[in-house]
């Protein structure tokens, strides 16, 4: 289980990067870039909340863990810079399902 400090830590230096300007994948149309937009949204909310100190519901985690196995799929379509932010959201979103109990 991943301790609260580590995530937090994690979390930090996410914040700390900045949104990816280059998009050579998605103007290829490898990736769609509404869905990366969505998946940083949702992982990134539910990562405030749990290291805000607040829980997720069961309904919560399973997003989480869905929208982690398709930000990994995707990972692996991007370069650059755009694959480093996004491929740090992804082990963000595995921190953050390991920090809960029982994952």
């Amino acid at each position: 289980m991943i301790q609260a400090q580590v995530l937090s830590s994690m979390w930090n230096a996410h914040c700390s990067r900045p949104f990816p300007r280059e998009r050579p994948a998605i103007e290829y149309g490898r990736v769609d870039a509404f869905e990366l937009v969505s998946l940083d949204s949702f992982i990134s909310g539910y990562v405030s909340r749990l290291v805000g100190g607040e829980g997720l519901a069961t309904a919560d985690i399973r997003r989480l863990s869905d929208a982690s196995a398709q930000l990994e799929a995707k990972v692996q379509e991007l370069s650059g810079v755009t694959r480093e932010y996004f491929a740090s959201l992804a082990a963000l979103a595995k921190a953050a399902l390991a920090s809960l109990p029982n994952q």
